[in-house]
C-alpha cells in the first residue's frame, strides 16, 4: 500500500487542529462549571466572587493545559503549541495564553556573573553587566517576579535601559534542571470581570507535577 506523504501530511495536520478545538471546547466546558462551582463556594464563603472564580479557574486551566500537552508526543508539541489560540473567553472569564518549549539553556541566569562575557547580545544591550551583577549576586531567587524587579532596579539605579530590549531573555536558576528532557513554559493572564492575575508555570512534559508555579494578582481591568 502506498501512502502519499501530502496525504500523511494533511492528515497529521487535521488531528492537530482536531485536539486544539477540543482543547478550547474542554476550557470552555470548565470555565462554565467554574461559573457554577463559583456560585456556590461564595454562598458558603466571605470570599469575593473574583477571588473565588480565580481560585477555581486556576486550578482547571492548569490541568487542562497539563492533560492536553502531556497527550502529544514530543514531536508533535511544537505543531500543537502554534496552533493553540491566543486567548480563549466564555462569559466573564478571558484566558490569554502564552505556551512555549522551556530551555534554560538559552536564558540568561540573572544572579550569574556575566561581566567578562563576549556574547553578543548582552554586549549589545547592558553597558553596565557588573552593576546588574552585583545588584543580583546575593538575592535568592526563586519567581521570574523577581527576576523583572532586579532587572527594574537596575535601569533605576544605571538608566541603562537597553536591558529591556533582553529582558525576557533571563530567568532565574530552575532547581534539577536536565537538558534532557522537554519543559514547556505556560504563562497566561486570567481577566475576570475587573480582577487581572498572572499564572507563571513550567512542567515537564508527561508529568502532572509543576517545576515551578507563581501566581498573582496583577491589577484592576480598567478596558
Amino acid at each position: 500500500m502506498i501512502i502519499n506523504k501530502n496525504n500523511k501530511f494533511i492528515y497529521k495536520k487535521s488531528v492537530v487542529l482536531l485536539i486544539t478545538m477540543l482543547f478550547i471546547s474542554g476550557i470552555s466546558i470548565l470555565i462554565m462549571d467554574n461559573l457554577k462551582d463559583s456560585n456556590k463556594f461564595i454562598s458558603l464563603s466571605q470570599n469575593s466572587e473574583n477571588l473565588v472564580q480565580t481560585n477555581v479557574a486556576i486550578k482547571n486551566v492548569n490541568d487542562e493545559v497539563k492533560k492536553l500537552l502531556n497527550s502529544m508526543n514530543e514531536d508533535d508539541l511544537n505543531e500543537l503549541i502554534e496552533n493553540l489560540p491566543p486567548f480563549i473567553m466564555y462569559a466573564n472569564i478571558k484566558v490569554i495564553l502564552d505556551i512555549s518549549i522551556y530551555d534554560q539553556s538559552d536564558k540568561y541566569i540573572i544572579n550569574k556573573n556575566y561581566s567578562d562575557t563576549l556574547d553578543t547580545t548582552l554586549l549589545e544591550n547592558i553597558d553596565y553587566r557588573y552593576d546588574l551583577y552585583n545588584i543580583a549576586k546575593n538575592k535568592k531567587i526563586i519567581n521570574n517576579r523577581q527576576v523583572n524587579d532586579i532587572i527594574n532596579e537596575y535601569v533605576s539605579i544605571t538608566k541603562d535601559t537597553k536591558i529591556l530590549n533582553i529582558k525576557d531573555d533571563f530567568t532565574f536558576a530552575l532547581k534539577d534542571y536536565n537538558t534532557s528532557k522537554t519543559y514547556i513554559s505556560c504563562n497566561y493572564d486570567l481577566i475576570i470581570n475587573d480582577a487581572v492575575s498572572h499564572v507563571d508555570m513550567i512542567f515537564e512534559h508527561k508529568s502532572k507535577k509543576n517545576k515551578y508555579f507563581d501566581f498573582y494578582f496583577k491589577s484592576e481591568n480598567n478596558d
